[in-house]
């Protein structure tokens, strides 16, 4: 197991104090420091410092110091290959806590002891410098491929202002467009949406919560489209549009999905699947997987109905099925119907796995990856943030638009289980290094201050805006609060 750099100083000082047995372990990850990365739900690695060591039944429990009544919720996963997640959600402000590791109800490490105070994602208490922030949540220096592209072609620098209205004349048919023209001041910030189906604006919303309440980001505006498919085509050539996902033929900005961005959120929340849950929740061992191509989704690219057929024809290889029919449903009774639905975890019953478009990319991609499956990608115009960082044959295997030589990968996977193996390995190795919550927060904070250093306009708040409140309702304030609110007359 590789481990980044930012993890090094974690290392070590766990090593010091590992004294208990002979079980000789690495435990690393920001859950180690949650005074700096306060996510809403934290994570470290344990594994065993010799790879001939094995460990077991390794279960880790997380109680508050002293007399405070810290609530911490605390799940350890094994991902079978010597590698556990130890995950915990603090609900409520704890002075410090202790982690107790154990296998087999035994103690196998020093109890570690984490000074405090730990204040739970929801404290409204940010840090003044972005430029601190990214240093102590360990985001890289260096900015990602995609990023750099994205702003490439804004070097020169964005006057908002003409922008804005254009977007307003082009976008103006309600039905079919919906964005958001967002504005960060002061700390604080607000919106004025366009167009009838603006729901999805909760998303942006959620992550600008949680940044806002962790760092103070310089003042900003920008424009968020809320659709599924990016808008920039050459029609609009140079409109500033940040999408959720991006394509060959356009020239939008890319933040990370709203998929993958609400569960780094919501992790230990009210999502169940996230890149670390695909990791463990359900990971058997590779002999142990059935050696077929597993794949379930809705219609909503004639390409899946034809791997359907593939399946049909060819049951041994493959099991593909439509679970819910709306783009073609004149076609359903060739299909034989809608399947039932399976959990996402289950897919990794099997060895090899489909990334396949929908209407655009497949958000499941980043939890494919993390699975221990091997990933066959279909090429597409379509693309996410992090689609620049890999490589063909290296994390997935590569399959043609129109599936025309899957059959041809599938087989070369079954007689290459080593090579298949490796590319497992290095997807969820990619998937630790670059997919985790930090690394998503970490996007988003650069991303937006990267961009505020382009805009030239004086940020104003116009009218028609509605200002959206940082705080969530029904939590306790934090103690780190008690500057920021006037005494209650």
């Amino acid at each position: 197991m590789m481990m980044g750099r930012s993890w090094i100083k974690f290392v070590i000082v766990v090593f010091l104090f590992s004294s208990l047995s002979d079980c000789k372990l690495k435990i690393w990850g920001p859950g180690l420091d949650p005074v700096n990365f306060k996510l809403p739900a934290n994570y470290f690695f344990i594994s065993t410092k010799e790879e001939t060591t094995k460990i077991q039944n390794i279960q880790v429990n997380i109680r508050g110091g002293g007399d405070s009544n810290c609530r911490i919720r605390t799940e350890t996963l094994d991902r079978n290959d010597g590698l556990f997640i130890v995950r915990y959600k603090v609900y409520f402000e704890c002075p410090s806590f202790v982690i107790h590791i154990t296998s087999n109800g035994k103690l196998v490490h020093d109890p570690i002891y984490i000074s405090g105070p730990i204040y739970p994602s929801y404290c409204n208490c940010p840090v003044d410098s972005v430029g601190a922030w990214l240093e102590n949540n360990s985001c890289p220096s260096k900015m990602p491929q995609q990023m750099a592209a994205d702003l490439e072609r804004f070097q020169e620098g964005v006057i908002f202002s003409p922008a804005l209205k254009k977007a307003e004349e082009s976008f103006k048919n309600p039905g079919a467009f919906a964005w958001c023209h967002y504005i960060v001041k002061d700390g604080e910030f607000y919106r004025r949406c366009y167009g009838e189906h603006v729901g999805f604006n909760m998303f942006m919303d959620a992550i600008l919560k949680y940044i806002l309440r962790q760092v103070k980001l310089p003042d900003l505006q920008f424009m968020a489209n809320l659709g599924d498919w990016p808008l920039v085509s050459a029609r609009y050539n140079g409109l500033p549009m940040f999408s959720w996902c991006g394509s060959k033929n356009t020239q939008d900005i890319i933040f990370p999905t709203y998929e993958l961005t609400e569960s780094s959120l919501e992790m230990l929340g009210r999502q169940s699947l996230d890149v670390l849950a695909a990791m463990a929740k359900n990971a058997p061992r590779w002999e142990d997987k059935e050696n077929k191509l597993f794949w379930k989704g809705r219609d909503s690219r004639r390409e899946r109905l034809n791997l359907v057929k593939l399946s049909h024809k060819n049951p041994e290889l493959i099991n593909a099925s439509i679970t819910n029919f709306f783009f073609f449903r004149q076609e359903m009774a060739e299909y034989g119907g809608g399947s039932k639905s399976v959990p996402f975890f289950q897919f990794f019953d099997y060895k090899y796995q489909l990334n396949i478009d929908g209407t655009v990319a497949a958000y499941r991609f980043p939890y494919l990856l993390s699975g221990n499956s091997l990933v066959l990608k279909q090429d597409s115009e379509y693309y996410e943030h992090f689609y620049t960082d890999l490589k063909p044959w290296i994390h997935y295997v590569p399959v043609n638009a129109d599936l025309s030589n899957l059959m041809e990968r599938i087989e070369w996977a079954k007689q290459h289980d080593k090579e298949a193996q490796q590319i497992v390995r290095n997807a969820q190795e990619y998937v630790l290094q670059n997919l985790l919550p930090h690394h998503i927060f970490c996007y988003h904070v650069k991303l937006l201050n990267e961009w505020s250093k382009l805009l030239k306009d004086e940020i104003k708040i116009l009218d028609g805006m509605e200002k959206i409140s940082l705080e969530e309702k029904g939590t306790p304030k934090c103690s780190c609060q008690s500057n920021n609110f006037k005494d209650e007359l």
